[in-house]
């Protein structure tokens, strides 16, 4: 359970009695709508923007405990799914010491809870919220794409060492039998993993291929390297590289249903 931890604009006085009635936000110069800090509104928490009743009832004008009657009002109407995903029970500890509830909202579930306030002073901070949600989203997009390119690159340096050591022991191999490497040997092995990651016999374009694509090919080519040094023959190599692959994906499709069950009767190396 996790609580932003978001400044308070009236510390010393008990949550519930900083405003002893609904009332717009207003500045100390007595502007309707002071300037927000956006940063302030929304914050990081599991990877993706969120904001919580807490801030959204100081920003209304709001009390707070009118804010969560009105969360729990609605999320017995919404469906299971939406509920869980954009409305997280949480809980503080107020200027007295006191643990007391909230929630974490993410900005579907904020669209939700604020399209029942009305008027002028609503509008406009719906509206703020909104800028900062999408202003967050986009950082964290950002700095995901970054660090997806970062392993990208990470993990190419290491399927380029894996793919120079698969070719040093097949000729090491061919080698020991007082066989010579010629340029169609590497070719062949190089379609042979082709045929373990596509179920076709050709070669792979490593720049077109993602991280995870990536993970998968320097597994093959480490179990390659394994099977090569054992001795096994190609027919052997061709039915074990493909069968990691294929228990691979199928490890991935569980994982991505919910279902690791069917794993349970699926060969292949490991």
């Amino acid at each position: 359970m996790q609580s932003l931890a978001f400044p308070s604009s009236a510390a010393g006085v008990p949550e519930t009695d900083r405003t002893a009635t609904d009332h717009p936000h207003a500045g100390t110069s007595g502007d309707l709508f002071p300037r927000a800090n956006l940063a302030e509104l929304v914050q990081p928490v599991h990877e993706q923007p969120m904001t919580t009743s807490r801030r959204v009832a100081q920003m209304f004008g709001k009390r707070h405990d009118n804010v969560l009657r009105a969360i729990n009002r609605l999320l017995p109407d919404l469906p299971g799914e939406f509920a869980h995903l954009n409305f997280e029970a949480s809980e503080y500890t107020d200027e007295t010491g006191r643990t007391l509830p909230e929630y974490l909202l993410t900005q579907d579930g904020f669209l939700m809870l604020a399209m029942g306030f009305t008027g002028r002073t609503a509008i406009h901070w719906r509206a703020t919220f909104i800028k900062a949600f999408n202003a967050l989203g986009k950082a964290l997009r950002r700095r995901q794409s970054a660090l997806m390119n970062r392993e990208r690159e990470l993990i190419r340096a290491e399927v380029a060492r894996s793919h120079s050591a698969v070719n040093a022991i097949l000729a090491d191999t061919r080698a020991e039998r007082g066989k010579t490497t010629e340029a169609h040997h590497y070719a062949n092995e190089a379609r042979l993993i082709g045929y373990a990651m596509t179920g076709q016999c050709i070669g792979i374009d490593r720049s077109t291929l993602d991280a995870e694509a990536l993970q998968l090919l320097h597994r093959v080519e480490t179990l390659e390297i394994k099977l090569l040094v054992r001795g096994a023959d190609r027919s052997t190599r061709k039915a074990e590289l493909r069968a990691l692959v294929l228990k691979a994906q199928a490890t991935a499709q569980a994982l991505e249903a919910g279902d690791a069950e069917p794993l349970q009767s699926i060969g292949g190396a490991a």
